[in-house]
């Protein structure tokens, strides 16, 4: 600690000196200070005896003045056969006569603390990069762990205000994770990858955690099959639970997609009936592919609430959560009186802290505005989501859906669904292309299928 900048041991002296005058001089003010510091956070070893006679003084009923304090620091050495110090007497009284008491204490306090974690932090960051050189890396990410719990300790988790300082140590440790799971091929565990290649590329191998993801377009552009194509990639391929919260169609609906999808047959002929005998055998197969599977539908909530409710209650069955799909935002309502953009907002606000606290990927569809279809261009843009409120602020990545046959039927492009990166705010942006098969609810990569 010798090693302290003189302004700074300088600030955290002042300090200590103010607070032990103002306990000294005030017998219940102790009561404020005694949740904030404890001996060892004084710079001054003698200040921090001095603080712990005055509350063990107090904690026994006794008085608290220069003299009483002196007196039990006496007794406590006479105790060890040690002769009482009068150095140790002539401080505390020069501290009671020098410095005035101050109605800030608690402030003074705070300061002390926030001063004795810093030497703690300078202290702790040169003994890790000495570890992390001598140890192997195992034991010293196990140390580094340890120590962070410690930290967190002193800083009391009454607030979500955090020291970037412990912020950063636990994004270190979730970097190594990351490194050790990409050199024993469980990348997937931190990175969940889309099933569409070219998009998985685009985005350095797919979807981190905590991400709030949007998906844009206008009627008819494929974005609710998009979306259960992610979902169905998350829980059929990558076995990790997905929840879909389908507010726009059934949950009859969604099943009939994935029928379509792995059977081949167009959603028209299941909807009417027209079923070859032998296409049961294929239907009922699909359907047992998902027994088991860590995938639920719910086509009921319809209030923000809800589903963050339901969210948490599947997080805790089964422990995490690979992706959450809500169809889509602007049906998604909430307890409260709100405007539609104001309502938007709120819920996206929802979303993003549910993302953190589920430690999750969330993917929320949206409809773009009207003017987007009368435009020259008919692709989405960042701006296209305006008039649903804050989409582009809130969103991490933003992806617009569009297939030219809709608007053109002479176009080179039939059959093809371009997903075009709008915003990332952690990487590229870009366009993929995806074949398009809206008869049997499939979307598909260019080059290869899914290969499920």
């Amino acid at each position: 600690m010798k090693d302290l900048s003189t302004g700074e041991s300088l600030c955290s002296v002042v300090a200590e000196n103010i607070v032990i005058a103002t306990v000294l001089s005030s017998q219940d003010v102790i009561k404020a200070v005694t949740p904030i510091l404890t001996s060892e956070m004084f710079y001054t070893a003698l200040h921090g005896q001095i603080f712990d006679t005055c509350v063990e003084l107090f904690n026994s009923g006794g008085y608290i003045s220069p003299d009483s304090v002196y007196q039990h620091m006496a007794t406590k050495r006479e105790m060890k056969g040690l002769p009482p110090n009068l150095s140790d007497r002539a401080a505390i009284f020069a501290l009671y006569e020098n410095h005035l008491p101050s109605p800030s204490i608690v402030e003074y306090a705070e300061l002390i603390r926030e001063k004795y974690k810093s030497r703690k932090y300078r202290d702790f960051c040169r003994e890790a990069q000495g570890i992390f050189q001598e140890r192997e890396f195992a034991d010293s990410l196990s140390w580094f762990e340890q120590k962070l719990v410690e930290f967190r300790a002193l800083q009391g988790d009454e607030s979500h205000t955090r020291l970037m300082f412990d912020v950063m140590g636990e994004e270190f440790i979730n970097l190594t994770k990351i490194a050790e799971a990409r050199e024993t091929g469980n990348i997937h565990e931190s990175i969940l990858p889309t099933g569409f290649k070219d998009l998985d590329y685009l985005l350095s191998g797919g979807l981190p955690r905590q991400r709030l993801v949007t998906i844009l377009g206008s009627t008819g552009m494929g974005k609710t099959t998009v979306l259960l194509e992610l979902l169905t990639y998350t829980s059929y391929v990558m076995r990790q639970p997905s929840l879909f919260f389908s507010l726009e169609m059934s949950s009859s609906a969604q099943a009939q997609k994935l029928f379509s999808k792995h059977a081949q047959i167009s959603t028209g002929s299941l909807q009417n009936g027209r079923i070859k005998p032998e296409e049961w055998g294929v239907l009922m197969e699909a359907q047992e592919n998902y027994s088991g599977l860590p995938m639920k539908v719910n086509d009921r909530a319809r209030k923000i609430e809800d589903i963050v409710s339901i969210a948490r209650q599947f997080y805790a069955e089964h422990g995490s959560i690979g992706m959450i799909g809500i169809d889509y935002l602007t049906l998604v309502r909430t307890n409260q009186n709100m405007l539609t953009r104001e309502r938007v907002d709120y819920v996206l606000e929802e979303l993003n802290q549910l993302k953190k606290e589920l430690d999750t990927r969330i993917v929320v569809l949206c409809q773009i505005g009207r003017d987007t279809k009368q435009s020259g261009d008919k692709r989405p843009t960042i701006y296209s989501a305006k008039e649903s409120g804050g989409v582009e602020e809130a969103s991490d990545l933003m992806i617009g859906c569009y297939r030219d046959e809709y608007y053109n039927k002479d176009t080179v492009d039939t059959g093809i669904l371009e997903l075009i990166t709008l915003k990332n705010r952690y990487g590229r942006t870009g366009t993929v292309k995806l074949i398009w098969d809206g008869a049997n609810s499939t979307v598909s990569n260019l080059r290869a299928n899914h290969g499920y």
